[in-house]
């Protein structure tokens, strides 16, 4: 009898051992990121140049492979928050609203492919680094701004612009934007991060334009967003 009841005992305790590293192998497995996922991210950015700040976005859609990730990117910036406006001489004897000087903004996107290495730096934290790098199509635009885009005639905006502006109120070029962020993922389960990070953007081969001269080209900012990628 009781050499009966020692094998119960024993087979009891090793079936108790069996699930409980079933199930502490479960959980380990929901903590941990997966090799290959997919992702989608949006962020808020500010951008700044020339002393003057705009608020803009960027969305980006790829896949993670480890510790490199890929994809597509979105950004814009449009006119400075603060409203700021630049005056543009028309040509000589060219009159708007009866004026020969109208206001216009500074505005920008870009359309990008990316890769981001990232690299773990607090693993039981879940917060890692990553450097962003997007490459791609660029456009750059000095619209016109406030009472100039009431029109006199009801014309539409566009065709007083490419008129006065001589058709140089909208431009491409190649687009870069680095960066360097934190992202943490409180639960890899959830598949949701936060992510913190510092940006520079830059357009190289812009040469048309009223306003857009070397320094208009470049942009330094931070960037506050969110990711999520189902498991």
């Amino acid at each position: 009898m009781k050499t009966h009841r020692r094998l119960c005992v024993v087979l009891t305790v090793l079936l108790a051992s069996g699930a409980l590293a079933e199930d502490t192998a479960a959980v380990t497995a929901l903590a941990r990121p997966r090799e290959t996922s997919w992702f989608i991210e949006q962020s808020a950015r500010l951008f700044t140049n020339l002393g003057h700040a705009h608020l803009g976005a960027t969305t980006a859609f790829g896949v993670r492979w480890k510790w490199l990730s890929a994809g597509l990117g979105l950004g814009y910036r449009p006119a400075a928050w603060d409203g700021t406006r630049y005056p543009v001489a028309l040509p000589e004897g060219e009159t708007y609203r009866g004026q020969s000087t109208v206001f216009v903004a500074t505005q920008f996107g870009f359309a990008a492919a990316f890769l981001m290495p990232s690299f773990e730096v607090a693993p039981d934290l879940g917060v890692s680094v990553e450097f962003p790098v997007f490459v791609g199509f660029g456009f750059l635009g000095t619209p016109l701004s406030g009472d100039d885009r009431k029109t006199p005639m009801g014309e539409r905006v566009s065709t007083i612009e490419n008129r006065l502006l001589n058709e140089a109120d909208l431009g491409t070029a190649l687009a870069v934007d680095v960066g360097a962020r934190l992202r943490w993922t409180p639960r890899a389960d959830l598949g949701i991060s936060l992510l913190l990070g510092v940006h520079y953007t830059e357009f190289v081969g812009y040469g048309q334009g009223f306003l857009f001269n070397q320094n208009d080209l470049r942009s330094v900012g931070g960037s506050l967003g969110v990711a999520f990628s189902p498991r």
